[in-house]
């Protein structure tokens, strides 16, 4: 391996392209990889850990943080993250608060008392395997197992282990050097006592000897769960959608429904989610002299930032979906090209919206920090209730960005457009689900809008008087609705990205608010 040098690449440096292709959590499979650079690789394990710098052709650089086992052959990357051994050794690592040294920087860790005082029940359990009482070598088993590291294959942009279901440990794919609001947040979060968010256990950092550390790993309290709320809405769903379908006449009757009716029995869970959210967002945002986290007002920069921000995001989108319309027969669904023409017919609104936000009267709450990606995936069923996970914020954004404070309301909007999103899936992943969608939009409106209602309802009355939350009814409306669209429109771009056949949702999302719903 070399280090940040214009050396000839090595054979592990030209086999990682085809290799970091075939990653699911590798965000670069849709542009050409020039080169990578394998940087200060460090011994750890019978494992080397490398942040590498990954060059495109073109557009910016990224690195990525690799665990490669050794001894794997020139040219043959092996990810050291799949064999328990390996993963086991990391938890070692953290538990000591131990480091592992590298030419240019040093892997080091950090972890509380808890992980400390599990690591010694397992060393005593260990200790106790020498005993031939019977009691005392069940013992030594059943202690000895509490943290066996099980590898996660279920994340798209990180890597985790979970450990005998005490600790999970996410490990970040795609890093940069900085304060991590993942971490920063988390921690926030456990000193303050907040319950419906994983405590903080540790994490692990690359210090290079000049520079920033960057994050690779964080270890968090296990939450024994039944999924995420994502697959729990969608669960809900099937029963009210399904009563639809069984019969012709059944999208008439279900159109009109309203609030609880159309809801079912996911109501008490979209008052749930609206409370646990507004609880959060009262614990963010509480007085405090850390300056991370103390409130801040509005003032016309702030307003000026975000509004050139949502409107620089909106030009970009519209123009890629103006090439993707203009394009070759099928760049775009047929099913999703109306609503494609309206939203570009109605770009200067569009901007227009946006930039209100700068335009407009002052505001007069407070922006404080919040989770930043908010939706139904990022949140966890725990038998009657939930909580809330992963506070990284949009990754595609860069770490400063993302720990700008801003109104609570961007956290609202994330989830009232994941209830959209709910709503319409619950057909659309369905077998030939595409033929049902304009039978079973009204009741998919009806649901998703009588969520959102029930989610801001509980939501407001939770938050009560805080600073943070707009006072008047037209600073709540244009918050909201700028959020919205803001939401709506970068969503808009993720799916011409990724799944051109979901288009119609996002593009449904911004006519709506453009319409005033």
């Amino acid at each position: 391996m070399t280090g940040d040098n214009l050396d000839p690449p090595s054979a592990l440096e030209r086999a990682l392209p085809e290799w970091l292709a075939g990653q699911r959590w590798f965000r670069g499979k849709s542009r050409a990889v020039a080169r990578c650079r394998v940087r200060d690789p460090i011994p750890l394990g019978g494992a080397e850990v490398a942040v590498t710098r990954v060059e495109y052709s073109t557009g910016v650089t990224e690195d990525y943080a690799l665990y490669l086992l050794e001894g794997a052959g020139p040219g043959a990357p092996r990810d050291a993250l799949a064999e328990r051994g390996f993963c086991a050794r990391l938890l070692e690592l953290i538990a000591s608060e131990g480091q592992a040294e590298g030419l240019g920087g040093a892997v080091v860790a950090s972890s509380s008392e808890e992980v400390r005082r599990a690591a010694r029940d397992v060393s005593d359990a260990r200790d106790a395997r020498d005993v031939s009482d019977a009691r005392g070598a069940r013992d030594a088993r059943d202690s000895g197992a509490a943290l066996e590291p099980v590898p996660s294959g279920a994340e798209q942009s990180n890597s985790s282990v979970v450990y005998g279901r005490r600790f999970i440990l996410k490990l970040y794919r795609r890093v940069e050097p900085g304060v991590h609001p993942d971490l920063e947040v988390g921690r926030r979060l456990t000193a303050v006592g907040f319950p419906h968010a994983p405590r903080v256990e540790g994490h692990l950092e690359h210090r290079p000897r000049a520079g920033e550390p960057v994050l690779l790993g964080l270890l968090q309290a296990f939450l024994p769960n039944e999924g995420d709320g994502w697959s729990f809405t969608l669960a809900a769903l099937g029963p009210c959608l399904e009563r639809v379908r069984s019969t012709a006449a059944g999208a008439a009757r279900g159109a009109p429904a309203q609030g609880a009716e159309v809801l079912g029995d996911y109501a008490p869970a979209a008052r749930l989610l609206g409370r646990r959210t507004a609880e959060l967002h009262l614990a963010l945002g509480a007085a405090t002299d850390d300056p991370a986290f103390a409130p801040e007002p509005f003032t016309e920069d702030a307003r000026r930032e975000a509004a050139a921000g949502a409107r620089a995001l909106a030009a970009g989108t519209l123009d890629l979906l103006a090439a993707r319309l203009e394009g070759a027969a099928g760049a775009l669904p047929a099913g999703v090209r109306g609503a494609a023409r309206e939203v570009l017919a109605a770009r200067e609104a569009i901007l227009e919206r946006l930039g209100s936000l700068a335009a407009g009267p002052p505001l007069r709450s407070l922006r404080i920090r919040g989770h930043g990606d908010y939706h139904l995936g990022q949140v966890l069923r725990t038998r009657d209730d939930f909580a809330i996970t992963d506070f990284e914020g949009e990754v595609t954004r860069p770490l400063a960005e993302r720990r700008r404070k801003a109104s609570p309301l961007r956290d609202a909007a994330g989830m009232l457009r994941s209830f959209h999103y709910a709503a319409y899936a619950s057909i659309l992943l369905e077998p030939g689900g595409e033929a049902d969608v304009e039978r079973l939009a009204p009741r998919a409106a009806a649901w998703h809008r009588a969520a959102a209602a029930a989610f801001l309802e509980e939501y407001r009355r939770t938050v009560g008087k805080a600073p943070f939350f707009p006072r008047e009814e037209e600073e709540l409306g244009r918050l909201l609705r700028f959020h919205l669209l803001e939401k709506a429109i970068y969503e808009v771009g993720y799916e011409l990205q990724s799944r051109p056949g979901w288009l119609r949702i996002p593009l449904e999302g911004v006519l709506e608010v453009l319409g005033g719903s």
